[in-house]
């Protein structure tokens, strides 16, 4: 099939990040646009001129109001230049624009592909926002139940995302699985004794455990505070980097409990990630109960690309559970065992960490990079498309 064929039908991405300057979905999605463009196929981008003001750290209601202006700028977008037989390929992110473009795939005729990076409204409920009995809560799930089901391809980063969305959808030869990507040459691994933050702390003979980047309600940061409370190791430490709505969680832990090592540093610009990886031994990635299939932290790529062995904390059989017991990169817990977690990171802070050197960095290059996972998803689109 020659690559003439596929430019007769043009793929429209349709996200408000689109940009690595931006954040990690817009890392996500520049690198998806680059290779489908280098494939042949024929991409254009719809996105926002100027992004919606980040409101990580204001209310909820701010937050859903935000996300509904971007959700219908981005459709009214859509709608002007899509036409049928054209491909409109978005995220799951805002939530609304899902609803918008269902809608507009039945009135207009073009196919419809889905990145899914979030399960609505499912992820509502660990987030503790909502309660699985409340009536509002039932007739979003009868809505988006209807609207994953609309995509023509879902392409899910989980095993665990991908038997939650067939569940939702009951259409399980819609969804394939493609995990997260990274560029294992953008992020390269430091040593930790040559980390200026490390030495600002002097933390050199310490075991660092690092949280890194969205600090929000799914991420488990109550539950990790919990299992530091009985950390007994004077060795371990404890670093948070990043934003989010747990934030003065941390920052008051710190202030209250001033006799364990945690300090909270704030947010880092993208040049900066290499640095602020290597502010550790340990990566700590971890989820709220309740977790599974919902979300697949990407920090755990950007941190075997740093070639940092994880602690993964979350539902057991969750995708980066999977991928550090299949990989021997680390360890893993329940989420809701805080004392178990503690044991853990006792037990990490009396090993010999020098036997991961190097494991976290082949795993990526061999099995998670970019290249890998992008010519995956390349290929689904083109044999869809043929």
């Amino acid at each position: 099939m020659t690559t003439d064929h596929y430019r007769m039908s043009k793929i429209w991405v349709v996200s408000e990040y689109t940009s690595s300057k931006q954040n990690s979905t817009g890392y996500f999605w520049e690198k998806a646009i680059h290779q489908l463009k280098a494939d042949g196929l024929q991409v254009d981008v719809l996105t926002l001129k100027e992004a919606v003001e980040n409101t990580t750290k204001k209310s909820i209601v701010k937050r859903a109001g935000a996300k509904l202006m971007a959700a219908a700028k981005l459709a009214w977008i859509t709608g002007r230049k899509a036409r049928k037989g054209d491909v409109v390929f978005s995220g799951t992110n805002p939530e609304t624009l899902l609803f918008a473009l269902s809608v507009l795939r039945r009135l207009i005729g073009f196919r419809w592909y889905v990145l899914v990076h979030d399960i609505f409204p499912e992820n509502l409920i660990p987030a503790g926002i909502i309660k699985k009995e409340n009536i509002f809560y039932k007739l979003l799930k009868v809505i988006f139940d209807w609207v994953y089901g609309q995509p023509d391809r879902l392409f899910v980063i989980g095993r665990d995302m991908k038997e939650l969305i067939d569940k939702k959808t009951g259409k399980p030869a819609r969804s394939f699985f493609v995990h997260n990507w990274v560029d294992a040459d953008q992020v390269f691994p430091i040593p930790k004794k040559n980390s200026k933050l490390i030495k600002s702390l002097g933390w050199e003979e310490k075991t660092v455990f690092q949280f890194f980047g969205n600090m929000g309600r799914v991420q488990g940061i109550p539950n990790i505070l919990q299992a530091i409370d009985q950390v007994s190791s004077a060795r371990a430490a404890f670093l948070f980097i990043g934003a989010g709505a747990c934030v003065d969680l941390v920052s008051t832990y710190k202030k209250t409990n001033l006799e364990k090592n945690v300090h909270y540093f704030g947010e880092l610009p993208q040049e900066q990630k290499s640095e602020g990886l290597a502010a550790c031994d340990v990566a700590l990635i971890s989820l709220e109960p309740g977790m599974y299939g919902l979300g697949v932290p990407s920090k755990a790529y950007f941190s075997m690309a740093a070639d940092r062995p994880i602690l993964a904390v979350m539902d057991a059989r969750s995708e980066i559970s999977l991928a550090v017991e299949e990989n021997d990169i680390g360890w893993s817990c329940e989420a809701d065992n805080p004392e178990k977690i503690a044991k853990t990171i006792d037990h990490i802070c009396r090993m010999d960490l020098s036997r991961y050197e190097g494991r976290s960095k082949n795993v990526l290059q061999k099995k998670y990079s970019d290249s890998v996972a992008l010519a995956k998803l390349s290929a689904l689109i083109q044999a869809d498309m043929a």
